[in-house]
């Protein structure tokens, strides 16, 4: 790890005491919260989010202070912050009789991320070079080439399964206030267009009124879709997918219901396992998957203080609850809508139903 910004927080200081005179005019970002206020230096303005945010550090470094005086007693204390651009910080606060020092330094990149990386490096080349070959071919070799666009979107949903469950396992991402409602709509809506020639209709029921829950959108929409991917792959003729959102008790309660092949009792209860998959005919009826997409909503709703449970009866159909705390405030509107969704040809969407959805064209 290298050492980035040095941040110092104290409940009482000036900037006229000349404390934060030496910090003004060095290469990295610092920060000085005294009370209500919070100074930066000019290294902090012009770093990346959320270190140049001004509101969001102000916010952090308070709940750091408040949090930190009650659980450190006078020893280290670390915590996460991570970047828009999926940059991980440890944020380490040591006591002082100045009142408390924070040291970020950022952590390199975990394994698992760094082969992630090198994964979209040589799909990226895959992907360009497909349609210049798509366009040489004869209309009959084209199927190849779709084999291997196929392929690719299965590779791309592997590395993004892999790096979503490490992410919600360690809590690497940076929680917003975001309309459940409006979020599954339009999911649902483009996983129902895109998903068509499947012949699983997809039904979403949700309030009219904003559902706001503090989620990541990112990692919401990927847990959310991999449970519709586990429906369509455990499928049966007259299958049906049925998506409701209600309001439970303070809660935002989520059903996703098939009517597909079930699940064996003997195996309901490893579904959510990391790498647990299983053919539930026992024999070559489907090839098992790599057994990450339940894990990815596993950890992610419970990294968001959510609940997440699953009920089935082998040979009907299948039913998963989400249980997630309604947030306060009013909810940010969407990066992605349902024009976004559709247009962009790597979005979450395509990518985590690239098996059963009409991918396209090149």
């Amino acid at each position: 790890m290298r050492p980035f910004p040095i941040l110092w927080v104290r409940k009482r200081a000036s900037m006229n005491s000349g404390f934060f005179q030496p910090f003004e005019d060095v290469a990295y970002p610092c920060f000085l919260l005294e009370e209500d206020r919070l100074y930066m230096n000019d290294a902090a303005k012009n770093t990346g989010e959320p270190l140049c945010d001004e509101q969001f550090m102000k916010r952090y470094l308070s709940s750091a202070m408040q949090q930190g005086t009650e659980d450190m007693q006078g020893r280290p204390h670390t915590l996460p912050l991570v970047s828009r651009t999926a940059c991980t910080y440890s944020l380490t606060l040591v006591p002082t009789a100045h009142g408390l020092l924070a040291v970020a330094l950022q952590e390199s990149p975990p394994p698992v991320n760094a082969f992630s990386m090198h994964v979209r490096e040589l799909l990226t080349n895959i992907f360009a070079a497909l349609p210049l070959l798509s366009s040489r071919l004869e209309d009959m070799d084209t199927r190849y080439v779709e084999q291997v666009q196929l392929n690719a979107y299965h590779i791309l949903r592997l590395a993004n399964n892999m790096e979503n469950v490490t992410a919600a396992e360690k809590s690497a991402f940076l929680p917003q206030v975001v309309d459940l409602s409006q979020l599954l709509s339009s999911l649902c809506y483009c996983a129902d267009a895109v998903c068509r020639e499947h012949g699983v209709p997809i039904c979403c029921t949700v309030p009219d009124s904003p559902v706001p829950v503090y989620a990541d959108e990112k990692l919401l929409s990927a847990a959310f879709l991999n449970l519709l991917c586990n429906s369509l792959q455990y499928t049966r003729d007259g299958n049906r997918i049925t998506v409701q959102l209600r309001i439970v008790k303070e809660r935002a309660v989520v059903t996703v219901q098939d009517e597909g092949l079930g699940i064996k009792p003997e195996h309901l209860g490893r579904i959510f396992e990391p790498y647990f998959s299983v053919d539930p005919y026992g024999d070559t009826h489907m090839q098992p998957g790599m057994g990450l997409g339940l894990s990815v909503a596993r950890e992610t709703v419970r990294s968001l203080g959510g609940t997440i449970s699953a009920e089935s009866k082998f040979g009907e159909g299948t039913s998963f609850y989400i249980g997630l705390p309604l947030a306060t405030g009013q909810a940010t509107l969407l990066s992605s809508g349902s024009a976004d969704y559709l247009m962009n040809r790597y979005s979450p969407v395509y990518v985590q139903l690239c098996g059963y959805c009409r991918l396209p064209g090149l």
